[in-house]
């Protein structure tokens, strides 16, 4: 998965599907896992500056998806692999504990 700017105009070119996303820093750095029925409706409402997660509206630049019908598992795994390397969550899901 390449990141994209975490614009609205790049938000709204994918498809309205169930999927997987990571919301990444200036640097790249992954400060968000989540998981969705419908990641473009997600992403835009997490669309910083005005997002419910004050984390994802300071820190928040790049996104990146992956489509999967099933996210759940996909989301947990994903996690699990990011904890067992970092030693914690995702910074920006350590401050908010809202819905996938």
């Amino acid at each position: 998965m390449n990141w994209i700017k975490y614009v609205e105009d790049e938000v709204n070119k994918i498809p309205d599907k169930a999927g997987v996303y990571e919301i990444g820093d200036f640097y790249k750095g992954p400060i968000y896992i989540g998981g969705t029925d419908n990641l473009r409706m997600e992403l835009l409402r997490k669309l910083p500056p005005i997002g419910p997660n004050q984390c994802i509206n300071d820190e928040g630049f790049y996104f990146r998806y992956s489509l999967i019908e099933k996210y759940q598992e996909e989301y947990l795994v994903k996690r699990r692999e990011f904890e067992k390397e970092n030693g914690d969550k995702p910074f920006c899901n350590e401050k908010f504990h809202g819905p996938l």
